[in-house]
């Protein structure tokens, strides 16, 4: 009856060590996982107000070429009552400006859809790092409760 008894104490001490080394296995990757995220967490806020910086650029440049646009049409006019043959070069210049303008807008709408897709990912992590770090807490509530009841069974013992 005493190596039964001794024997069980031994097996729950043995899941108790298993429990607790699980634990920490589990701490360790949580705590590299979090030190993953914050260092791509960094990366991404300057990534996002790198985008953001170009994408205020874009739109300057854009508000700049529609005034561009804007002079040329009105230069075009007058050079067309002046002479005919400046006609076409105003009108290459203004569809070369056009066609910029429409590449900007792209990358504008490019870099809103790389912001978005980056915040996308950002919330993603913090996703997971709340989940692992509910998995920890069970863990450590489970292996708490496996502690008592072996100290309680040790006890009655």
């Amino acid at each position: 009856e005493a190596i039964k008894l001794s024997l069980e104490i031994q097996e729950e001490r043995q899941k108790r060590r298993t429990s607790e080394s699980k634990a920490c296995k589990l701490e360790e990757k949580l705590s590299e996982a979090q030190e993953t995220m914050a260092s791509n967490d960094e990366k991404h806020k300057l990534l996002v107000a790198d985008l953001e910086g170009k994408i205020a650029d874009g739109s300057e440049s854009w508000a700049k070429m529609e005034d561009e646009i804007t002079i040329l049409k009105s230069n075009l006019q007058e050079a067309e009552q002046e002479k005919a043959s400046k006609t076409e070069e105003s009108e290459a210049l203004m569809n070369s400006l056009k066609e910029d303008l429409t590449n900007k807008n792209m990358e504008c709408t490019k870099l809103s859809a790389a912001i978005s897709s980056i915040r996308d990912q950002m919330q993603n992590r913090q996703e997971t790092l709340s989940r692992l770090s509910q998995e920890k807490k069970d863990l450590i509530v489970k292996g708490e409760q496996e502690m008592n009841s072996s100290k309680a069974e040790t006890q009655k013992l």
